[in-house]
């Protein structure tokens, strides 16, 4: 039987495999999650004639007992609910604060 013995690596090379082995699973992590959180195209929820509208569409009211949820469709990007006590709007005042979920619930009904 032949006295044959494993090849061993040094110290140095070891090292070097374990930093190419930590290069590839770091690489490989953040290629997987750069992908998983892309965001894609904006889109609606409802069908419309001519595609993407340029104001929102509301899409629905909901009034509760001491609250009103507004839900609507369009552009991405903050949103903010605005009232106004006159039919002319010549004053606006903003209830509540920003949203980017499409969807507002106001409980300060008057």
């Amino acid at each position: 039987m032949d006295n044959q013995t494993s090849p061993s690596i040094s110290l140095p090379e070891k090292r070097v495999h374990r930093i190419i082995f930590t290069l590839i699973a770091v690489s490989l992590f953040l290629t997987g999650h750069f992908a998983v959180g892309a965001d894609g195209p904006p889109h609606l929820n409802i069908t419309l004639p001519g595609g993407m509208p340029g104001w929102p569409v509301i899409t629905g009211f909901e009034q509760g007992t001491n609250n009103l949820t507004i839900t609507w469709d369009g552009p991405p990007g903050y949103y903010r609910i605005m009232e106004s006590k006159t039919p002319q709007g010549k004053s606006w005042t903003q209830v509540g604060g920003p949203t980017l979920t499409r969807k507002a619930t106001i409980t300060t009904l008057s």
